[in-house]
């Protein structure tokens, strides 16, 4: 059996009968990347209960040919049957840490981390020396409970979830496995593809309004929106335009400060839309609005979430981003509940492709 298996995508292996290829069904919108002969990316546990290895051939969108490494069995798989398979480090971007605070708790995840390949390679964390560097730094806390807070760099005091903890070496192997959603999360947000070969750059058209009133998205992504605690804060509606002269393919995903990552906005499957077509957030259903406690009661200057849209000129779906967000950081009550974790509000929440993000700052 492949070892790890548990902290990755399980994927389909099949033969394409039609083009004499081998495929997994995970592409470069999943961050599969091309490999070289003798490379180990692709690991097959096949119905005759051996496991093969192989490397990435050519890569699509959703679906990637690869070859096997022939120096394993004498013959390969069933071609007429589908097979499990994964390949490490799916759905993760190198995401940098910087560990300040209490020296003994950095010692700690510093010995588990060089203990253990799979933290680098697959989850794809990164711990550097300086934090101008880093993406997040943890913040190691001197206290009974040896608290970890997962921040911004240089901004120790405003947590963005629920502690993690760091009093013993076992711990801090559980902190870094927790970690792999920072990895996911920092993914979604930062998909990209260098070379879309799409026109216009931007084929959809997202325009957000509050109460009516059309709220205006910069030039560098960014929507204000507004909230009072003590106010109805009318209706806001998000609405997606294909201005292209193709039809597209377009799913949309929800990403908080909590590392929510929610597919809900539209749909699992990325919906199709023609030239000048229109589709609507939930369906053109009022959107409520709200600040979360731990945005005033960590002196944040507004609460701050993400849309990645996503577009391609093939079908995909989007089910595989999805991931459940930790606990709001509470200060009256910070060591919080250890096993706790929350799905996020429903809002909330080339062959070529390519995508938008949109900052959405609610004040």
């Amino acid at each position: 059996m492949i070892s790890n298996q548990k902290h990755h995508l399980v994927a389909e292996v099949f033969y394409d009968s039609a083009n004499f290829d081998w495929k997994i069904n995970y592409g470069s919108l999943y961050g599969v990347t091309k490999g070289q002969k003798g490379d180990t990316q692709v690991y097959i546990n096949a119905n005759d209960g051996l496991t093969y290895t192989g490397y990435i051939t050519e890569v699509g969108t959703t679906s990637a040919i690869f070859r096997y490494n022939n120096t394993q069995h004498p013959k390969l798989p069933n071609k007429y049957q589908s097979h499990h398979g994964y390949i490490g480090g799916l759905l993760t971007n190198n995401t940098r840490f910087f560990l300040a605070g209490y020296q003994p708790s950095i010692d700690l995840i510093r010995q588990e981390y060089a203990s253990k390949p799979i933290y680098k390679n697959d989850y794809k964390l990164l711990l550097v020396d300086k934090e101008d560097q880093a993406d997040f730094t943890l913040v190691m806390i001197d206290d009974n409970a040896k608290r970890c807070h997962l921040t911004a760099p240089f901004d120790h005091n405003r947590p963005w979830i629920e502690p993690l903890y760091v009093p013993t070496l076992a711990a801090a192997a559980k902190t870094l496995t927790k970690l792999s959603k920072v990895a996911k999360w920092h993914y979604a947000k930062a998909l990209d593809n260098p070379t879309p070969l799409m026109s216009p750059v931007q084929p959809i058209n997202i325009t957000f309004t509050q109460d009516g009133k059309v709220c205006p998205i910069s030039a560098e992504g960014i929507v204000q929106l507004t909230c009072n605690i003590d106010a109805t804060n009318g209706e806001v509606h998000i609405r997606f335009k294909n201005r292209s002269n193709g039809t597209l393919y377009l799913a949309a995903l929800y990403l908080s400060r909590q590392l929510a990552i929610d597919y809900r906005i539209l749909n699992s499957q990325a919906i199709r839309l023609k030239p000048n077509a229109v589709v609507y957030a939930f369906g053109n259903d009022a959107i409520p609005i709200s600040i979360g406690n731990y945005v005033k009661e960590f002196d944040f200057e507004e609460e701050k979430i993400w849309l990645k849209i996503i577009v391609s000129t093939t079908p995909f779906d989007v089910v595989a981003f999805q991931q459940d967000g930790f606990k709001e950081p509470i200060r009256g009550n910070y060591l919080g509940d250890k096993n706790h974790q929350t799905t996020p509000p429903d809002w909330q929440y080339e062959d070529t492709w390519l995508t938008q993000l949109v900052e959405v700052r609610i004040l």
